[in-house]
């Protein structure tokens, strides 16, 4: 397919640096009896970029917003494009960050089999901001409607809680959805998610137009960043977090939260940190939206994420989910940002 065509070299679709499964370029992997292909097609929709009558726009620039496919929490694949990865049969995780947390699927590996899951940025819609974008089974069509109403046929995960909870808590589907609150027992949802919205890059030999245009960076990365987990603390109980969407149900009352994210810092793995209290009544279904603002920085060939701050919104209770996610954050400015608000200038 025409848009998934790779624009400039060095961004192609190939493995991670620390990938652990056999990846194969251009489709051409083969299932084997002990193993199926996972097929990804990685692309965008629109080339985004500043507009050319008017520079001093920040949310009319493009986001560092290149994919990693994590297969079970692990980088695998980088990059646009055709590509394929040799899974051991039996189900996988899958999710995709693209300038952001842009969403996950189960798949199931079996023998012989080939799966294929498509991820499409719209940079069309709301100028390269990735406000659109459609992760799941292949289509022969990508647009706007079935982008938004995409995310189905989805099924609800369990995590791991340690030490167990009364009620088992649940990876849900990123589609709508209306959620099961246990006789007694209050829902607490939780969308984890991080977007890159300081929209700099620390590199002194200039942006480089063109590839800004078409990816947000000037140039590619042989090891392109990721955000690993979070972990996530309710009433001194662990529950296995992800970037996604999380449903707890909880005892009627007052439960505090501790949520830590791996800053990006340094390789002493610091931790940006936040602790709210929430109170959950019987038969309610409370959301809240923790979102951990990034940085991408571009220091002597590396890119790397840096985490400036953890927030929190509050959301009326509802009896159904919407889509995950509704939107993404706002840009902001960085202190020190010259007046004519030039882009990625260096920090």
């Amino acid at each position: 397919m025409r848009r998934f065509k790779v624009r400039a070299e060095g961004w192609e679709a190939q493995a991670h640096p620390l990938a652990e499964h056999r990846v194969v370029a251009g489709g051409a992997g083969r299932p084997g009896p002990d193993w199926g292909v996972l097929r990804l097609r990685l692309g965008k929709i629109g080339e985004g970029g500043p507009v050319k009558s008017n520079h001093s726009k920040p949310d009319t620039w493009v986001y560092p917003g290149t994919p990693v496919v994590l297969v079970d929490g692990r980088p695998c694949v980088q990059g646009y494009g055709l590509v394929d990865v040799e899974l051991p049969a039996g189900p996988h995780d899958v999710e995709v960050q693209g300038g952001g947390s842009r969403g996950w699927w189960r798949v199931e590996s079996g023998p012989n089999s080939v799966t294929e899951l498509d991820f499409v940025n719209d940079l069309y819609y709301d100028r390269a901001s990735g406000k659109h974008w459609y992760f799941g089974p292949a289509l022969s069509r990508h647009n706007r409607r079935k982008m938004r109403s995409a995310r189905r046929d989805q099924p609800w995960l369990p995590l791991g809680v340690n030490p167990p909870l009364e009620r088992a808590a649940s990876l849900a589907p990123m589609g709508a959805s209306r959620p099961e609150v246990p006789a007694g027992f209050g829902l607490l949802v939780l969308d984890l998610r991080w977007e890159l919205v300081w929209q700099r890059l620390a590199h002194p030999q200039g942006t480089g137009q063109v590839q800004m245009k078409h990816y947000g960076e000037p140039r590619p990365s042989k090891r392109r960043p990721w955000l690993d987990r979070p972990t996530l603390v309710i009433d001194d109980v662990e529950v296995e977090a992800r970037w996604a969407r999380l449903c707890v149900p909880l005892r009627p009352g007052r439960h505090h939260l501790d949520l830590a994210v791996p800053d990006g810092s340094s390789e002493d793995h610091g931790f940006a940190t936040l602790q709210e209290t929430v109170e959950v009544a019987a038969g309610e279904v409370r959301r809240s939206t923790f979102t951990a603002e990034v940085v991408q920085l571009h220091d002597d060939e590396k890119y790397r994420l840096y985490v400036m701050e953890l927030t929190s919104e509050g959301h009326r209770p509802a009896k159904r989910l919407p889509p995950y996610p509704a939107k993404r954050p706002p840009l902001r400015r960085m202190d020190g940002e010259d007046r004519q608000h030039r882009p990625y200038s260096v920090m």
